[in-house]
């Protein structure tokens, strides 16, 4: 089925009193911004296109998100929260499954990887807006932010088994591990990535081949961290 967008309430809203609708202007608030910011980022859309877009008054949007940037962030949490509860979940099922000792690491790396592409194949037209958003905002403080809040519990989450697992390689080394998967998975998922290839391998080349690939180069580079001593 379908992921839906979170319609989790954002900081304190002001203006008006509850709507029985406030769930579906919510909903049709952040549809429409997900196609614009998509579309021409955030500081190129304007509140009135949004609200156009939703079919709105204008004067909903910042009744519910209060600014743009609100607006931004929750839908970047959206995706990121399904990303890493469903990260969460699988690495729970297999630290479970190996108790009491540890996963291997290329399984454990796996389920850092697995569900963007879960996601790709539930909804692939969600995860094209979604890695749009994030690369029309790279390098803003707003994208800082919104990925400190976003990365950094399921960094830690998964730095700490790798630790465990891995104790001869420096902590920084292992954030690095972790970084360099996230940044792989995000940039090598995209077809249009794949231009380099002839048409041929374009066709062989698969979203699982993709997967295989990341986990195989993340698991060597962590291995070879470890080989060296740090």
């Amino acid at each position: 089925r379908r992921l839906a967008l979170s319609t989790k309430t954002t900081p304190e809203r002001r203006g008006r009193p509850r709507k029985t609708d406030d769930f579906d202007a919510r909903s049709a608030i952040l549809l429409a911004a997900e196609e614009v910011f998509t579309a021409k980022g955030m500081q190129g859309a304007s509140i009135r296109e949004i609200a156009l877009l939703a079919g709105i008054n204008p004067s909903l949007v910042p009744y519910h998100f209060q600014t743009k940037e609100h607006l931004y962030k929750e839908l970047i949490d959206a995706r990121a929260r399904w990303l890493n509860e469903r990260r969460d979940a699988l690495l729970t099922d297999l630290e479970e499954y190996h108790a009491p000792g540890f996963p291997p690491l290329e399984e454990v790396l796996g389920c850092f990887v697995r569900p963007v592409f879960e996601l790709k194949e539930k909804e692939p037209g969600a995860w094209s807006k979604f890695t749009q958003l994030l690369f029309n905002e790279a390098g803003s403080d707003l994208m800082r932010e919104v990925m400190e809040t976003n990365i950094s519990p399921i960094f830690r989450r998964f730095a700490t088994i790798l630790r465990r697992m891995l104790p001869s390689v420096q902590h920084a080394d292992i954030i690095f591990i972790l970084e360099m998967t996230l940044q792989t998975t995000v940039i090598a998922s995209p077809r249009h990535a794949r231009i380099m290839l002839d048409d041929q391998l374009q066709a062989e080349w698969t979203d699982e081949e993709t997967e295989r690939r990341i986990v195989q180069s993340m698991t060597a580079a962590a291995r070879s961290f470890a080989a060296s001593g740090r």
